[in-house]
């Protein structure tokens, strides 16, 4: 409220629907602000969308006073978290410990999982004597249970079998960059590479429709230099009648493209002839275009090298690390597989992460509570429970005893308890977690907001359906302008609280959310446009998590 009221000293609060929208008619003589919850938006903007008096519509995000500026990174829809995980999925891999431990078990692994294969055997012995960390760029061109089980791994994103190929992956993604500060100094500035590749009607459709937009892939990018060796692939005969010929035409401005490494492979490959470049994980590309190339009788897509994702990935970790100094990037990495669906992962990894030496004693009890959240996630009210009332009590127990941090948990129960529908439990725990939050945050912080919107819907529980909300430390939000469009204007903002406010100014800040479409061959797309929200999806949002 009272940074509202910097901006004009003008404002009236009100948390009823009907009378907000009675005083906005009433005004005769002046224009209206108004700013609303995401929650609310879709049934307030129907009512005043139209009205004369209102000059701009707001969908407002409540934010600890340091983090007043927008940022795209905050809409973590499923698909943005998804693209975000994989883009941070090189960061944490390369903290894990990956000594002769680490080589052992992967090691024994691919014994297993080859058992009975003696030509992979045979591979999988040579590996183990002869492997040096300088040898991974060119174990990963030869064909063998390396480059097979490497690439299933970052297919199907695995998490169990992504840690247990950590030494590797870390190995090949060090042996990329070694070799890209060596191509840097050769002095080409513009490197056009191509690859070739039958894909089906479905994902190039989806890929013509993102035209502008950022595509990734969640693996090891091969390219070549040589558009004829791409154009092989792209031609190669095929009795599919859902997929068409594809060539890929990337252009790398070494200069402009930091964190985009790639290597020039052909002089550890078995095959030097198809002069061979090497993408790292995480890489991005802008798509320019999307033609038919007649001449060719094929799809000719052009990309261009990008930072982007890179730069978006930074900024959701350092949005983070403000919102919690003390979080830690394991953490986040592990919020966002939630945030993706992907709950049974998160499990393994946060599990990994609790038999692990290296991880801080201080974040056992915040793991728990993650676990719980992904509990909470599947339906699991009972689990989820048992390890929000772990986590506080691990919190409680701690010397010194880590009040701050309990509020979090302590929410959690308090949710878990409203579900079951002892209401009175619930408003117990969620007043005692709003006074930690309002003394150690402040009483407009995003924490102690979202435990009010809890109240508000405890208050009406008794006579509506509606869902507490599992606040997220991730909170989500979005601005629209009166041009916005009802839908567009509610987009992904169910963290904020169930308020409405009627401001008499304000400034224009739109966000840009992020949108990832999951494609047949793992092909990231991420839009750089807002993106309008279904029925569903808010349906979807009305519940989240204290992380």
């Amino acid at each position: 409220m009272n940074e509202l009221r910097q901006i004009n000293n003008y404002v009236v609060f009100q948390t009823d629907l009907e009378a907000c929208i009675d005083y906005i008619k009433s005004i005769t003589n002046e224009k209206i602000f108004l700013v609303t919850s995401g929650r609310d938006a879709k049934s307030i903007l129907k009512e005043v969308h139209e009205l004369a008096q209102i000059d701009s519509i707001f969908i407002f995000c409540f934010k600890s006073e340091n983090q007043q500026k927008e940022k795209t990174t905050r809409d973590l829809s499923k698909e943005s978290a998804e693209f975000l995980w994989f883009q941070m999925f090189k960061d944490v891999i390369l903290r894990l410990p990956r000594g002769n431990h680490a080589k052992q078990q992967m090691i024994e692994f691919c014994q297993h999982y080859y058992r009975g294969n003696e030509k992979e055997l045979k591979f999988i012995r040579e590996f183990k004597h002869d492997y040096k960390s300088n040898m991974a760029i060119r174990w990963y061109t030869k064909e063998t249970f390396l480059y097979k089980s490497v690439n299933k791994a970052l297919r199907t994103e695995d998490i169990e079998q992504l840690h247990t190929f950590r030494f590797f992956i870390t190995d090949l993604s060090l042996n990329l960059a070694a070799e890209y500060e060596k191509l840097k100094k050769k002095g080409e500035k513009i490197i056009m590479l191509y690859r070739g590749l039958i894909m089906e009607h479905e994902e190039l459709e989806t890929l013509k429709q993102n035209e502008g937009n950022l595509i990734s892939t969640n693996g090891f990018l091969s390219t070549s230099r040589s558009k004829e060796e791409a154009l092989e692939f792209a031609t190669k005969p095929t009795k599919r009648t859902d997929s068409v010929p594809v060539l890929y035409e990337i252009q790398c401005n070494i200069e402009e493209t930091d964190s985009t490494i790639f290597a020039d492979i052909a002089e550890f490959s078995d095959y030097p002839h198809e002069l061979e470049v090497l993408f790292d994980l995480g890489s991005t590309f802008e798509i320019v275009s999307i033609k038919k190339d007649i001449e060719l009788s094929l799809w000719l897509i052009k990309l261009n090298a990008s930072d982007k994702g890179s730069k978006v990935a930074k900024e959701h970790i350092e949005l983070n690390r403000k919102d919690e100094e003390e979080t830690s990037l394991e953490l986040i990495f592990g919020r966002l597989l939630i945030d993706m669906g992907q709950y049974d992962q998160s499990l393994k990894y946060f599990q990994s992460l609790m038999l692990n030496d290296y991880t801080q004693k201080d974040d056992i009890a915040k793991i728990n509570n993650l676990i719980g959240s992904a509990y909470y996630n599947k339906g699991d009210l009972d689990k989820a429970l048992e390890y929000y009332e772990l986590a506080y009590n691990l919190m409680m127990n701690d010397k010194p005893v880590r009040i701050k941090d309990s509020a979090r948990p302590l929410t959690n129960i308090g949710l878990i308890y409203h579900r079951k529908g002892q209401y009175d439990r619930a408003l117990e725990l969620y007043l005692k977690s709003i006074k930690i939050f309002e003394t150690y945050y402040g009483k407009e912080h995003i924490k102690t907001t979202k435990t009010l919107t809890n109240i508000d819907v405890y208050e009406s529980s008794s006579s509506t359906s509606t869902s507490p909300e599992l606040d997220y430390e991730d909170e989500t939000c979005a601005s629209a302008s009166e041009e916005s469009s009802p839908a567009l204007s509610a987009s992904r903002a169910s963290s904020a609280p169930r308020l409405q406010y009627t401001v008499q100014t304000a400034s224009k800040r739109p966000t840009v959310p992020i949108h990832r479409v999951r494609e047949p061959m793992k092909t990231a797309v991420i839009r750089l446009t807002q993106k309008q929200t279904t029925d569903s999806e808010d349906d979807a949002e009305e519940q989240s998590c204290i992380f």
